[in-house]
């Protein structure tokens, strides 16, 4: 995996507007969206890319079939509760999933972007836990080019698939569509996705290391609010205003 370090909201737009004119002039015939880069912020940098089903907190005593199983349970009960509160209802399991990650049931899917703008968002979301403004926090950004997406006529269940895959979901849901959201399946959700996972090699799959002071923090997400990127825009919603009224009257996190 490709990495790099950044420490400040000007190095790190340099650097994904390098990486994303590189792949366009490498190959200029795919410039549609399908063949474009994704991104995922995560506050953590020590943070692993394994679906929120697969991590720790569901798997304790668990084998890989009663995982499936509580899946499996989770998912139908979804289904079956959330309908009153759809305007639009989801028409296959790969959009019920797509919506229940969302709305942060876990899934087997891992939440990407289109706009790296998005990614750091939600990189520098969460609260530091010092005020010590000298204090470097490090958060992360992945970054993945891939070339296999999910067929918008797949029939295989997304239970069943076998390989790693791109899923580009149908705008059922409000906040995907304001996130730009995208998602990525992998056939082993315990494992953290790398390039030992996918079916065929990525044209590319980095990361880019946040070592941000709490200052620089702050003043990247006042950049992001003024280029329309804030709680109020990505959830569009009341809780999505709520998140924003709290950060712009507490000035900073």
């Amino acid at each position: 995996m490709e990495e790099c370090t950044v420490s400040n909201f000007t190095e790190f737009h340099k650097y994904v507007t390098d990486v994303n004119l590189y792949y366009q002039e490498s190959k200029p015939y795919s410039q549609d969206i399908i063949n474009a880069i994704i991104f995922r912020g995560v506050h953590n940098v020590n943070h692993r890319l394994i679906p929120s089903i697969g991590r720790g907190i569901y798997t304790p005593h668990r084998e890989m079939k009663s995982l499936l199983n509580f899946e499996d349970e989770i998912i139908t009960r979804f289904k079956s509760e959330a309908a009153p509160f759809l305007d639009v209802k989801p028409i296959n399991n790969w959009e019920w999933l797509a919506l229940a990650q969302h709305y942060r049931l876990p899934t087997r899917l891992l939440d990407w972007t289109y706009n790296p703008l998005v990614a750091l968002y939600f990189a520098l979301e969460k609260a530091p836990p010092t005020e010590e403004k000298d204090v470097i926090i490090q958060s992360a950004v992945y970054y993945l080019k891939f070339n296999y997406y999910v067929p918008y006529d797949e029939k295989k269940e997304p239970f069943d698939y076998d390989h790693a895959a791109v899923y580009r979901p149908s705008h059922t849901s409000s906040r995907i569509r304001a996130q730009m959201g995208v998602f990525t399946i992998q056939p082993d959700v315990t494992n953290t996705l790398d390039k030992s996972v996918f079916f065929d090699e990525p044209a590319s799959f980095g990361k880019i290391i946040l070592d941000f002071p709490i200052t620089e923090r702050s003043h990247s997400r006042n950049i992001l609010d003024k280029y329309g990127v804030n709680a109020a825009t990505l959830f569009p919603d009341l809780e999505g205003l709520t998140k924003k009224i709290i950060w712009e009257s507490t000035k900073g996190y």
